[in-house]
């Protein structure tokens, strides 16, 4: 079971934090370390990134969008995983017309996540 709410209320609580002083940055950064919390959880917990069960270590491919806050969130996410040693592949669809103009957001994500030893890409042919 995953737990959710509707999107009027999520939209109304998100108002309600930035009107209080909750960051966009703050958001984005809050929702990517739950993802990844909860991808974590589903990949078997800590005990797949032990140093004994290298084997079995995994690997995530992340689908990130370069127009809309989900992008950012995707993008943190998969910064915070790749920080926990975990093998990530970022796909980040080619910049065409449709989406040439990305938030500010997005680019400061991407700056970050490029620290990472995580693979940026935006070719899906191998």
């Amino acid at each position: 079971m995953i737990p959710a709410i509707n999107l009027e209320l999520r939209q109304k609580l998100f108002h309600s934090a930035e009107y209080y002083g909750y960051s966009k940055e703050r958001t984005i950064e809050s929702m990517a370390r739950c993802t990844s919390d909860m991808c974590l959880h589903l990949l078997g917990g800590t005990q797949r990134l032990l140093v004994k069960n290298r084997r079995q270590h995994p690997t995530i491919v992340v689908l990130a969008c370069r127009t809309e806050i989900q992008g950012a969130y995707a993008i943190c996410a998969a910064r915070i995983l790749a920080s926990k040693n975990i093998q990530v592949y970022l796909y980040l669809p080619p910049i065409n017309q449709n989406n040439s103009i990305q938030p500010n957001f997005i680019e400061n994500e991407l700056k970050l996540f490029q620290t990472t030893q995580a693979i940026l890409t935006t070719n899906v042919s191998g």
